[in-house]
């Protein structure tokens, strides 16, 4: 549990008056630094807590699951993908938590019960034990692909949220986040949206060309010409195929 903290003595100054006009940018509006783990006051959980057998089924699985080897190469990168896994999964609720950890067993033992092997799926070589992982994504029972795709969305979304990963895809999530907090500055202070603020219009229905600034940045086609160019198919709507299983 954190350490309770102790209110102030004094309470906090109410915001000036403005006239009765509404604040468009409300105070304390800043962006501050947009640090990715920033020592501001709030206590960041402990990592949920794992019995030794547990921890190292759950290593082994993460070394089968996560692109470590293909990756950038950092230092201790089981480690903190591990830990911050297990800091994920302790804001899960528990009987949530209780369901992944149960996962985690059945995986690693999964070549046991499928009768592929002996020994446990990471002991297995790297390609082999990855496609015996990913023949269960086919599974024809629900729980067992539930179970895989449970665990395997709490070991990539760490691996990928590690700094060193973002660096080699090109990703800059501060920079994008300045860029989005100043189209929401702009917003508020009553400026039009222009076309360049929308993330990716896939799906134009409803948006009135009319509704933006059609002024378009450099290197960028306006909204307008986008909705032309988009047309449903005859006697539907645009959408995207799905394969099945």
């Amino acid at each position: 549990m954190p350490d309770e903290i102790t209110p102030a003595a004094t309470p906090p100054s109410p915001p000036a008056a403005n006239d009765g006009a509404p604040r468009l940018v409300p105070l304390g509006d800043g962006p501050g630094k947009l640090e990715r783990h920033p020592t501001d006051g709030w206590t960041l959980t402990r990592p949920l807590a794992m019995s030794w057998a547990t921890q190292r089924l759950f290593r082994g699985l993460i070394s089968v699951i996560a692109p470590i080897p293909e990756g950038p190469n950092f230092p201790d990168a089981l480690d903190r993908v591990e830990i911050q896994a297990r800091e994920l999964l302790a804001y899960v609720p528990r009987l949530g938590a209780l369901g992944l950890v149960v996962a985690i067993w059945l995986l690693a033992f999964s070549t046991w019960w499928r009768l592929k092997s002996v020994r446990l799926v990471y002991h297995l070589p790297r390609e082999r034990a990855a496609a015996l992982l990913s023949q269960l994504d086919r599974s024809r029972l629900k729980l067992v692909r539930l179970m895989i795709f449970g665990v395997r969305a709490v070991v990539l979304s760490s691996y990928f949220d590690q700094p060193e990963v973002h660096a080699a895809m090109g990703y800059d999530p501060v920079g994008w986040m300045h860029e989005r907090i100043e189209v929401r500055r702009r917003l508020l202070q009553g400026e039009r949206a222009r076309a360049q603020d929308l993330i990716e219009p896939t799906n134009p229905g409803g948006i009135s060309p009319s509704d933006f600034d059609q002024t378009p940045s450099p290197g960028t086609a306006s909204l307008a010409g986008r909705i032309d160019a988009w047309s449903p198919p005859e006697g539907g709507t645009a959408s995207s195929e799905q394969g099945k299983a």
